[in-house]
């Protein structure tokens, strides 16, 4: 009898210590940790008065907490130290290992902390760009996370080490700070992360890329309770900061570089059109952050100078609702996504130009239905108007 149960509980054990179950009970945990600590992070960060104040580039028209990024932080911390394999067990295969987690880990905390100053005291840009180059050298140089291939871009394969460590930290810089600047709405940075990471973790479970699949599970599994205070929250509203932007854009990075390392691989379905691919599945911020830069430095502006210009800001001028200008968006965003893959087999250059092409007609719309509402209305004085005024100022 005893044996018995020892045997059902070792099967029972190993079955959920499989990379599947381990993917459910994941989401499940992320998800049950998110909500239970977002609404006592509102009680704490409202009594300790720790809020954003309404400004002239936000749309909130009252205090709200900052303090969401905590939440995300310490339920990606504690729900992916608990599922994913690091090391390695007995009864598991060891493809499902991923080294990687501890750079990853030491990436988000160390971007945790940058955010969490900048939120609550506010830091300089130079402390701030230090902290995400910083963040990117622990994932290339500890991690071995790196963009070690231009996969034929500019002519160019195989890049000499150094120059693979520049080109990842710029673009790991570019992308954290992407997702910072969509942050501007409720629900953008958040359903953008959560398409992402559900392209790259489908990807990765067919691929055999278990544990990067739990991951992905867990960053969806903790932001869909924040969505949901971040969107319809009424008590408990709140706002993940620069600490939950700063994370997601570091995480994102550290998926598309390893989707990039995954299927740029003889055999793989994605082989000629994989950069191009994870360029599409994180379009939006990329696209919207280039857009921005660009006039802001043709107005002579510093491209870090705050304005109002973004996709999102458009979007509501507009008359659109934060949630269907953030619907609207993550659809545009998945519109990207099956593009690449099904166009996969146009190359890499194709993709790029197309995805440019329809993102310039995409902003162009909105620009136009504003110039248009705008433009001010000529008022023609006729005859029978300017005697009737006569009149009136006869009779006065």
């Amino acid at each position: 009898m005893l044996v018995t149960i020892l045997t059902s509980l070792k099967d029972f054990f190993v079955e959920f210590m499989q990379p599947e179950s381990r993917i459910f009970l994941a989401f499940i945990a992320a998800q049950l940790l998110s909500a239970y600590s977002i609404p006592i992070i509102v009680r704490i960060s409202k009594a300790k008065s720790l809020t954003s104040a309404p400004n002239f580039r936000t749309s909130h028209t009252q205090d709200i907490p900052t303090m969401g990024g905590l939440a995300l932080f310490a339920t990606i911390l504690v729900v992916s130290l608990s599922t994913i394999n690091i090391s390695g067990f007995s009864f598991l295969n060891e493809s499902t290992v991923m080294p990687a987690l501890p750079s990853i880990i030491a990436g988000v905390t160390i971007l945790f902390f940058i955010g969490m100053k900048d939120d609550l005291l506010g830091i300089s840009w130079k402390k701030k760009l230090s902290g995400q180059i910083l963040a990117m050298l622990v994932l290339c140089i500890i991690g071995e996370q790196r963009i070690s291939n231009m996969q034929g871009l500019l002519g160019i394969q195989e890049i000499p080490y150094i120059a693979s460590l520049l080109l990842t930290v710029f673009v790991g810089v570019a992308l954290i700070n992407a997702f910072n600047l969509i942050d501007g709405i409720d629900g953008l940075a958040a359903a953008i992360s959560i398409i992402a990471a559900f392209t790259f973790g489908f990807n990765f479970f067919i691929s055999g890329e278990k544990e990067y699949s739990i991951l992905c599970a867990i960053i969806i599994g903790t932001l869909i309770p924040y969505f949901y205070y971040n969107v319809w929250g009424k008590k408990n509203k709140l706002f993940m900061g620069d600490t939950g932007s700063l994370i997601l854009g570091f995480l994102m990075t550290a998926l598309a570089i390893r989707f990039n390392k995954v299927f740029f691989t003889p055999g793989s379905a994605y082989l000629s059109s994989v950069a191009a691919i994870s360029i599409g599945i994180l379009f939006i911020p990329i696209f919207d952050t280039l857009r921005v830069f660009t006039l802001r430095i043709l107005d002579r502006k510093s491209p870090f100078s705050p304005d109002k210009r973004h996709i999102h800001h458009m979007l509501l001028d507009l008359g659109l609702s934060h949630l269907k200008a953030t619907f609207y968006i993550a659809a545009a965003n998945v519109l990207f996504i099956i593009l690449a893959f099904t166009l996969s087999g146009i190359g890499k250059t194709r993709l790029l130009i197309l995805y440019f092409g329809l993102a310039i007609m995409m902003v162009a719309i909105p620009r136009i239905i504003l110039k248009r509402r705008r433009k001010p209305v000529t008022v023609v004085q006729t005859a029978s108007n300017k005697v009737g005024e006569n009149k009136l100022a006869a009779g006065a």
